[in-house]
């Protein structure tokens, strides 16, 4: 199960045909004043903040209502891709530097990365050895529907889920604290929830776990329960009244630990 932010609902509506074709009148039309002028030069020194309404994706977009000669100003800035094309991606690769922030203990590795010739930072993900049928899920690819019959299920589906069930051990060392430990946020003898890695913009996991409850990066949560129990591959796998409690019992976990360490509530979050 995950447990992540909702979608922000979007604030615009849709006009009425009517709308849609009504001329506005000279009365109520904008008019341009004859002494108009662009709200900065080349510094914004003279802007004071009042107010930070968003700051999102890493810092990467931000909105900021603030004063300007007396007068309110809002500024809405968007980081730039660092890097224009593909050949600009493969060229700036070996001048990366890296910082270690977590290993699986198995194929996969974190890192912080530095390009210091534009000074852009990256979350690094690294998969050594990397096996072919992962190099083929990155492959950009068609998305078509399939329904998933019982029968397709036992056929497809099943010996799938088991060859590939075999080739993820790091389950196991994460479920056992051994792997992640900085990761866990809650273990019993049916589950696990961790810090999903997907949550790149998470705080220093050696911080105290204290100053994370409503930092600015929680509005990214992304959390992970992890059954314990090997014979579970599939979604199919959960049966019964022992399914549906196992599921009950990771969402209580879930939004408990969002709710205790990051102070996120259930009225704000998706599972």
């Amino acid at each position: 199960l995950h447990c992540g932010p909702r979608s922000r609902p979007s604030s615009s509506t849709a006009a009425p045909p009517s709308a849609l074709m009504a001329e506005p009148s000279d009365a109520n039309k904008r008019q341009k004043p004859e002494d108009a002028v662009p709200a900065f030069a080349d510094t914004i020194s003279n802007f004071t903040v009042e107010e930070m309404l968003r700051f999102e994706q890493g810092g990467r977009l931000g909105v900021v209502l603030g004063t300007l000669d007396g007068k309110n100003c809002l500024l809405e800035i968007k980081q730039r891709a660092a890097l224009a094309d593909p050949q600009a991606l493969e060229d700036a690769l070996p001048k990366l530097k890296l910082t270690l922030t977590n290993h699986s203990g198995a194929e996969y590795s974190y890192y912080a990365a530095t390009d210091p010739t534009t000074g852009a930072t990256y979350d690094l993900e690294a998969v050594w050895p990397a096996p072919e049928r992962l190099v083929q899920r990155k492959r950009p690819a068609e998305i078509c529907v399939v329904e998933e019959t019982a029968e397709a299920y036992d056929r497809v589906v099943r010996p799938f889920a088991e060859a590939q069930a075999a080739r993820i051990g790091w389950i196991d060392a994460v479920c056992a604290l051994e792997k992640e430990r900085e990761r866990n946020l809650h273990a019993c003898d049916a589950f696990v929830v961790n810090v999903d890695t997907k949550w790149s913009t998470h705080g220093p996991f050696d911080d105290d776990r204290a100053t994370w409850r409503g930092a600015d990066w929680t509005r990214d949560l992304y959390l992970l329960a992890i059954s314990k129990d090997a014979s579970l591959k599939s979604m199919r796998d959960l049966r019964g009244p022992d399914g549906a409690g196992l599921c009950r019992a990771m969402r209580a976990a879930l939004l408990r630990c969002a709710a205790d360490v990051y102070g996120v509530p259930a009225t704000k979050l998706r599972v």
